[in-house]
């Protein structure tokens, strides 16, 4: 947040249009690519964790599970950066950011969800123990 209140020079650094700003399709593309490096890398951990493990493939695919959530939010993000670059681009940003910001809220929310997943296995456990 603090890149982009300081993305154009005083005395105007909100003015995106008419002052001198940093390059915000540079900005948001590295912003989005390290979103989805960052996913792809909590994926890819419990498997290399996991693996060499030994236990039986059902617990070693119980605990992977619980991480590949994260795995729609590369999606979301790459969805978000394709509505981005065309308020970008549009002559009326107001208007043309609202796919932009309806995906932004969409990756936020998912992305509590899917932090939370691991948690849910303990109770996961425990209902189907009960048969609910």
């Amino acid at each position: 947040m603090l890149c982009l209140s300081l993305a154009c020079n005083f005395p105007a650094t909100w003015d995106y249009i008419n002052g001198r700003c940093v390059n915000l399709f540079a900005f948001w593309d590295f912003d989005t690519a390290f979103d989805i490096a960052t996913s792809i890398a909590i994926i890819a951990a419990p498997i290399t964790i996991v693996s060499p493990l030994q236990m039986s493939t059902g617990r070693k695919l119980k605990a992977i599970s619980a991480f590949i959530f994260q795995l729609p939010l590369c999606v979301f993000a790459a969805i978000r950066l394709v509505y981005l670059h065309r308020a970008l681009e549009s002559q009326d940003q107001t208007w043309h950011s609202v796919d932009w910001q309806i995906w932004t809220q969409i990756n936020l929310h998912f992305s509590i969800v899917a932090a939370n997943m691991p948690c849910l296995n303990i109770f996961l456990e425990g209902a189907l123990i009960l048969g609910l």
